[in-house]
């Protein structure tokens, strides 16, 4: 992980070691990156969050309660609460 990462809840916080996170992001708590997901800088994750195997771009806002499996998603993306994407790998 980068520095400059903010996790608001870091005990609800959960980040896989095979995963990447940009520098300036924030967590919001109960968010979960696993696999080998990477996460530009300047993303806004908000709580709630589930992420697998995906790829984020930067300046990135992901709106709670949303799940992301296999994905690629475009820099600069504003992605609404409770969606759920699944690329199929």
């Amino acid at each position: 992980m980068a520095s400059g990462i903010t996790m608001q809840d870091p005990l609800s916080t959960s980040v896989a070691a095979t995963a990447d996170i940009g520098s300036v992001c924030q967590l919001g708590p109960n968010v979960i990156i696993t696999g080998y997901s990477t996460v530009g800088s300047g993303c806004c994750i908000e709580p709630n969050v589930v992420i697998r195997d995906s790829v984020i771009g930067s300046n990135v806002i992901i709106g709670a309660n949303s799940v992301l499996l296999k994905c690629r998603i475009a820099d600069g993306t504003r992605i609404a609460p409770l969606t759920r994407l699944n690329g199929h790998g």
